[in-house]
């Protein structure tokens, strides 16, 4: 006999890959110079659901972006309100929680976002400054033991 069943397990949380689509380029600076809405230039743009979207993977354990290039500084402020879509990783990885909606806490340190804008700044290793990994607002503030 087969049966469906939930395991709770204790994870280590690697990542966070996000996809954020902001309404404009040029609330943000790259290296103190502000972007483009036409021809936005800041780093880790690709294109997502048919439109241009900055796609970040943050190590959750440092704040680091993955593949940031090295000695590019930028400060970010994107309105993007519900459109950010957002895969929590293992450390295999592996999606552990799949998010879409506002913006949730991790992703607006530098100032409160209220679920509409990704507030932060980068420095030239790729690290988001005062970087805050509580996902409560992505796993529903489940508690955690």
């Amino acid at each position: 006999m087969k049966k469906k069943i939930k395991v709770e397990e204790e994870i280590d949380l690697a990542g966070a890959e996000c996809w954020i689509h902001p309404r404009h380029w040029s609330t943000s600076e790259i290296n103190g110079v502000e972007d483009d809405d036409d021809n936005p230039q800041m780093p880790l743009i690709q294109e997502h659901l048919g439109e241009k979207a900055w796609h970040i993977i943050v190590n959750l354990d440092t704040g680091q972006i993955c593949n940031w290039p090295q000695g590019t500084k930028a400060s970010i402020h994107y309105k993007s309100v519900d459109e950010n879509y957002i895969h929590i990783l293992d450390d295999r990885l592996g999606i552990v929680e799949e998010y879409e909606g506002y913006v949730p806490d991790f992703l607006c340190p530098k100032e409160n976002g209220y679920g509409d804008y990704v507030i932060m700044d980068i420095d030239e290793n790729g690290f988001i400054q005062n970087f805050n990994n509580n996902l409560d607002d992505i796993f529903d503030n489940e508690d955690e033991d």
